[in-house]
């Protein structure tokens, strides 16, 4: 992992709830990571949001200042979900995460305090200031979203629908280059319930009624039970369109 230049004095970007990303965000891109890049030296800073603590120093209230790094993360674009075109097939993302333990899970790579390995597939929520891509908010794991349904080519979010289910129709429906393992993953993992619970109830329904895979089928039913819900029965895979 190199080091690289910061190109302006970029600013810690408030956190977002994970429900909010999809409305809040301008451009929205799936991508998969080709590589991560310390910028800069660590720094002090803090969200505004925080709340202060008295100082016995300085006789205060202050903020509580974090340990920050800037990162550079390299991805490979695979479909641009809100934003228009992009003529690059391949784009650089600026975030922070905190360094050191911070008691939960972080935004970045495997090793940095977050979870990210090259090659993994995300859905990063974006902004653009100064020409310079950023991600709508930093810190938190939730702030880009894993897909571990493959590949969708051509996927786009359905303007005419609440944009948490096209998410959601992205992370649990399968794509090009889906294992059962991946797909198991995805039911598995608390995005989609943190975007819409109900929505994400309903795919899970179908997944329990129609995926090919008993393991899939019983990762829903799994998520079904803990929603106190009955799983429905196995009723033989069927051509589904996302969303339907």
């Amino acid at each position: 992992m190199s080091c690289t230049r910061a190109p302006q004095d970029l600013k810690l970007e408030e956190y977002i709830h994970s429900r909010n990303l999809p409305a809040e965000a301008p451009l929205i891109i799936v991508g998969t990571i080709i590589s991560n890049d310390q910028v800069g030296h660590e720094v002090l800073g803090h969200f505004k949001s925080d709340k202060q603590r008295y100082s016995e120093k300085t006789h205060r209230y202050e903020h509580l200042d974090y340990s920050l790094q800037l990162f550079k993360v390299k991805i490979q674009i695979e479909n641009v979900l809100r934003g228009g075109e992009l003529k690059q097939k391949q784009m650089g993302v600026y975030y922070y995460t905190h360094v050191g333990p911070f008691g939960m899970p972080l935004i970045g790579m495997h090793g940095y305090g977050g979870t990210w390995e090259i090659g993994d597939r995300e859905i990063f929520y974006l902004k653009k200031i100064d020409n310079v891509f950023r991600t709508a908010c930093d810190f938190n794991r939730s702030c880009v979203t894993p897909v571990f349904s493959g590949a969708h080519p051509g996927f786009t979010i359905d303007s005419s629908r609440p944009p948490t289910e096209s998410i959601i129709d992205l992370l649990l429906t399968r794509g090009q280059g889906s294992t059962d393992q991946g797909m198991v993953k995805a039911v598995l993992s608390r995005s989609a319930e943190y975007f819409n619970e109900p929505y994400a109830i309903r795919k899970w329904q179908e997944i329990a009624e129609h995926d090919e895979s008993a393991a899939v089928r019983d990762a829903a039913c799994s998520q079904l039970k803990k929603e106190e819900l009955p799983c429905p029965s196995y009723r033989g895979t069927s051509a589904r369109k996302q969303g339907s």
